[in-house]
């Protein structure tokens, strides 16, 4: 037995809090210890309890990168909305770790996506402000999960997209979403302005033309009585063709 599951036995308190408002999970998170983290998930430890600053178990993993341990706190009930004491959700810190993994997998838990903080960030605002260079991944995941470009304005009054200046590749992401949802006919509300600068960066034709040779591939494919393009336009529902079966 370990010195924790020694602890347990004798009836120790895993959720309690010491002066920081940290629990014991908070703590084998900070040091990464997989093992110690799966004893006290298994000893029924509050995997939603927050600290002084109200950041969980799963807050903590995600700044910390501890990619190990997050199907365990998910199979636990972790909470991918809730806020830390700056309104930052766990999405706002995989954005501010420019981690493109971490995003996929928390928005895949059902995280919103233009969740809001204290400064009004949504994690892209945040994504974005952190950018370097072609570090661009992770905006490209918020963006392909529906983020708001043109509609949302943080604490200096800016909207995603008006943050374009910052990097040719970010007007280049930009573009690419507006040239995506253009083909697919989805409707993205944006400044009529702002898509005329965005196009005046012409690089992406190629990729225009490579986004509409798809979707006629699509249309002619079919998945029982509907084709591709359907399913993931129309239904919007990439799981239609198994409801279908």
């Amino acid at each position: 037995k370990t010195l924790v599951e020694a602890l347990i036995d004798k009836g120790a308190d895993v959720n309690n809090k010491d002066n920081r408002g940290s629990t014991p999970l908070h703590y084998a998170i900070l040091m990464k210890n997989v093992e110690v983290t799966v004893i006290l998930l298994l000893s029924k430890s509050n995997v939603n309890l927050g600290d002084n600053c109200l950041r969980t178990p799963l807050h903590l993993a995600i700044l910390h990168k501890f990619n190990a341990i997050l199907d365990s706190l998910f199979a636990s009930g972790a909470k991918v909305n809730l806020w830390d004491s700056k309104r930052n959700t766990p999405l706002h810190y995989a954005a501010q770790n420019k981690s493109e993994s971490l995003s996929r997998k928390l928005l895949d838990r059902g995280a919103i996506v233009d969740i809001q903080n204290s400064k009004r960030q949504t994690p892209l605002h945040v994504a974005i402000n952190c950018l370097r260079f072609i570090e661009g991944n992770c905006v490209r995941v918020l963006l392909d999960y529906g983020a708001t470009m043109d509609d949302i304005k943080d604490y200096k009054g800016k909207t995603p997209v008006e943050y374009r200046e910052k990097s040719v590749y970010l007007q280049f992401l930009f573009l690419e979403t507006i040239i995506k949802s253009c083909c697919a006919n989805l409707e993205l509300n944006l400044n009529s302005k702002v898509v005329s600068d965005l196009k005046s960066y012409g690089e992406l034709v190629h990729f225009q033309n490579t986004c509409l040779t798809e979707l006629k591939y699509m249309k002619k494919k079919k998945i029982g009585s509907n084709n591709l393009y359907d399913v993931f336009s129309k239904y919007r529902d990439p799981k239609f063709s198994m409801k279908q079966s």
